[in-house]
């Protein structure tokens, strides 16, 4: 009986202990902070180009890490076909973006947008009807090419999605080929 009690306390020990360093770990922002990606100048000035090349206003951009790699022009190196001046470099980059979540930021684009999840439009912006949703961006080895994936998200009213090939350039990031994918 002694043993079997010896056993129970260990095992109430072990729990309670358990629980403790999980509950530091959540409580710990330095800790929750390194689960999170953070985004480069260089992806804001490409998700930047993009927004102005569509002319597209909203108050907030949606990171998704989950749309770098689903669509059937990425299997086979379709894409590199679909968009010839695409470096193999800077395709298999974009493939291996899928990163830890972003961590919410402001974005420098005109009246400073929001850079959220897409799991954090329901509660940020519950009302929100039409706003861009970006993947991570994959650049080249030398970072003179990069390619992102854009969607025009209007919910069941409309979209569109693409593709965009960019360069960087002395004067920036400069749009040089741009892939459509879908248009509602």
């Amino acid at each position: 009986m002694r043993i079997l009690g010896f056993v129970f306390i260990i095992i109430a020990l072990a729990i309670s202990c358990g629980t403790k360093i999980e509950e530091t770990m959540v409580a710990d922002p330095a800790l929750e902070a390194e689960r999170h990606a953070v985004i480069s100048f260089d992806e804001m000035e490409v998700f930047s180009r993009v927004l102005q090349s569509r002319q597209q206003i909203s108050q907030f951009i949606v990171i998704d890490e989950s749309i770098g790699g689903i669509f059937w022009e990425l299997e086979d190196n379709n894409l590199t076909k679909i968009i010839p001046a695409l470096q193999q470099d800077t395709f298999e980059n974009f493939i291996w973006q899928k990163r830890p979540p972003i961590r919410p930021v402001t974005f420098p684009y005109e009246d400073e947008l929001a850079v959220i999840s897409r799991s954090e439009v329901a509660t940020s912006f519950p009302k929100a009807h039409r706003y861009p949703i970006f993947s991570r961006v994959g650049f080249s080895h030398d970072g003179r090419q990069a390619l992102v994936y854009y969607i025009d998200n209007c919910r069941a009213l409309c979209g569109y999605g693409a593709y965009f090939l960019l360069v960087k350039t002395s004067e920036g990031w400069l749009i040089q080929e741009e892939s459509q994918t879908f248009a509602t």
